[in-house]
């Protein structure tokens, strides 16, 4: 593993909020359920669109891990761009259709 389990703090699911990515209501709901402000939240997407540009338009820090080289290069990324600020959440993305 990249040993990121411990820094997450839930998982989040688009469709309890009655939006599709790249709503950035979406992403609000899962700061808000954190109990955190959007800025302190780092997200992390594999989608430029529908998840790094739908994260950074509700106001969090995003990374999109196709700009790393590999996974391997994440925790490091975080740790030089965010400080490791926590908690965590993730939100899985929906199947595309």
């Amino acid at each position: 593993g990249l040993g990121l389990l411990g820094l997450l703090h839930g998982v989040f699911l688009p469709g309890g909020t009655g939006a599709l990515k790249p709503d950035a209501a979406i992403f609000r709901a899962a700061a808000e359920a954190l109990a955190l402000a959007p800025s302190e939240c780092v997200y992390v997407g594999d989608h430029p669109e529908q998840d790094v540009a739908g994260a950074r338009a509700a106001g969090m820090e995003a990374i999109d891990v196709g700009e790393l080289a590999t996974l391997a290069d994440l925790p490091a990324k975080l740790a030089e761009s965010f400080g490791l600020r926590g908690p965590f959440g993730v939100c899985p993305e929906p199947a595309h259709e």
